[in-house]
């Protein structure tokens, strides 16, 4: 658990609720491309002896204060529970790991995306802030990354007329056989169309209208007021989640959509249905059918649960990341959101008992707004976008509302920016080591990553790289991105206003079980 960063208050009457701990120091590790270097930082032989991803000579590093136990920095090739070797993001004869793809090549114009997903075998989706959809196929080989042939992108305007589709979707989560689609804004205003994909539909193309279908979440009893503006989304087995955010203020309505439906809109299977081990083969899915959907309005259990950007799973439980509520008329914390929401899987969704809420400005008092997570099999991580501060949730630790579950890290001291500005983030990655964390805004392009093998709040665990230095093309490094895509040997950065797609070689060889999640 780390000290607040210390920032004014808005208000008078706001009182100070963070919780002071101790901060581990250690020797830092360099930064991933090596461009500055902290003064006291040491090489290792792990590494070829190059700056990139380095750690003290026997792989620890020592804490400053005598009596807390040291913090460990292991190298790139420490025993890792037999996954393959991982790269550092610049190679010691100074090569990079890293290539580009520009979508504009399909789409004619620099276009926006928002999150995406890998469905576990071939493709790699991204997600159109707009209308466009891309998407790239993995099993064509490395190089193949780099030409159109590789890439496909859809217009959904040109669905129509046997399905129509808004557009203006923000993150994806896959099932086992569908791509959903989240509606975020079209135009501006809250969306509430979602779009789901059949990976197995003849051909399975992009532009085959018969394997899309949409549903429009405004038509499910939202209390009087229309469900839309959402935020990201996950899948926990069985249900696909759709995280609220905004439907014109912050909103708490979460939207929950039942995959295993045994004869659409008829008969409910039960949870353990034989399915071939694939929710999406539960008999017809019927995704317009409004009895396989479900609300909740988590403002109900507490009002300042609104508002939320992402959610996660972690095998028992699904989360949702707060972002902004707008609190006491947006005058505290300039109306950030540090209110995570959590209910378990197998506990009863519309009942108010099975939700609860932790406020993590009681463990950080900066610990608020946040865009997107990912998960390392037993720690939640929360990606900052607005103050910097990254948090991370031990999910075997001792509860949800413990605050010794919960720890922090501040990026600034691994990123220092003009003016002073906290580095902005949004959407993050896990690689079966390290958790990446997705630079945005248009002039920051400095990605950062954690080392899971060491402490959280060690700085040696942390490393970064700015893609703005990296040669993307005629016009140098790429910057402001929206989502991160793991596909089991590749981290993809979504673009989300360049159109250029930055790819990261990860791992030497892929991952026997890469996680298919959606992060935002």
């Amino acid at each position: 658990m780390n000290p607040p960063r210390h920032r004014p208050l808005l208000v008078a009457f706001a009182s100070v609720i963070a919780v002071a701990g101790v901060t581990l120091t250690g020797a830092a590790c360099s930064a991933l491309i090596s461009l500055d270097p902290p003064p006291d930082e040491q090489t290792s032989a792990a590494d070829g002896g190059s700056s990139s991803d380095a750690t003290t000579s026997d792989g620890a590093a020592t804490d400053a204060s005598s009596d807390a136990a040291p913090v460990v920095c292991a190298p790139l090739d420490a025993g890792d529970g037999g996954f393959a070797p991982f790269a550092p993001t610049t190679l010691a004869d100074g090569t990079s790991t890293w290539d580009f793809f520009d979508t504009s090549s399909l789409t004619a114009v620099a276009n926006g995306f928002a999150g995406g997903v890998f469905d576990g075998q071939q493709y790699v989706y991204f997600v159109g802030k707009g209308q466009w959809i891309a998407r790239y196929d993995t099993t064509l080989g490395a190089a193949a990354f780099g030409g159109v042939a590789a890439w496909s992108a859809v217009h959904l305007t040109t669905l129509a007329p046997t399905v129509s589709i808004p557009g203006g979707f923000l993150g994806a989560v896959f099932d086992g056989r569908y791509v959903y689609f989240v509606p975020n804004t079209v135009g501006g205003v809250p969306g509430s169309v979602a779009a789901r994909f059949d990976t197995r539909a003849p051909g399975a193309s992009l532009s085959d209208a018969t394997a899309w279908s949409t549903f429009d979440l405004s038509t499910l009893d939202g209390a009087g007021v229309a469900l839309k503006g959402f935020n990201g989304g996950t899948f926990d087995g069985r249900y696909v989640y759709f995280v609220p955010h905004n439907d014109g203020t912050p909103d708490g309505r979460v939207v929950r959509y039942d995959t295993k439906i045994a004869d659409a809109g008829t008969v409910r299977a039960p949870v353990d249905a034989g399915d071939g081990g694939d929710a999406g083969d539960a008999g017809p899915s019927g995704f317009d059918d409004p009895g396989q959907w479900a609300t909740f309005d988590l403002a109900s259990v507490n009002p300042a649960a609104v508002g939320f950007t992402g959610g996660a799973f972690d095998g028992t439980s699904v989360y949702f990341v707060p972002a902004v509520n707008d609190a006491y008329d947006a005058s505290v914390d300039n109306g950030n959101s540090g209110i995570i929401a959590r209910i378990q899987a197998d506990a009863s969704f519309e009942a108010s008992g099975s939700w609860a809420t932790f406020d993590l400005t009681r463990v950080n008092g900066a610990a608020d707004d946040f865009f997107g997570s990912a998960f390392d099999g037993r720690s939640l991580y929360l990606v900052p976008r607005g103050t910097g501060v990254a948090v991370q949730l031990d999910t075997k630790g001792k509860g949800f509302t413990s605050l010794s579950s919960w720890s922090t890290y501040d990026l600034e001291r691994a990123i220092t920016r003009e003016g002073g500005a906290a580095p902005v983030f949004a959407g993050g990655a896990f690689d079966g080591r390290f958790v990446y964390y997705v630079p945005t805004s248009v002039g920051f392009g400095t990605a950062a990553r954690y080392d899971s093998l060491s402490a959280f709040d060690a700085d040696c665990a942390w490393s970064t790289v700015d893609l703005t230095q990296l040669d993307a093309g005629a016009d140098g490094g790429v910057q402001n991105f929206a989502g991160a895509i793991f596909d089991g040997t590749y981290v993809y950065f979504v673009p989300a206003s360049t159109g250029v797609v930055a790819r990261f070689a990860a791992r030497g060889v892929a991952a026997a079980k890469p996680f298919t999640g959606s992060f935002l």
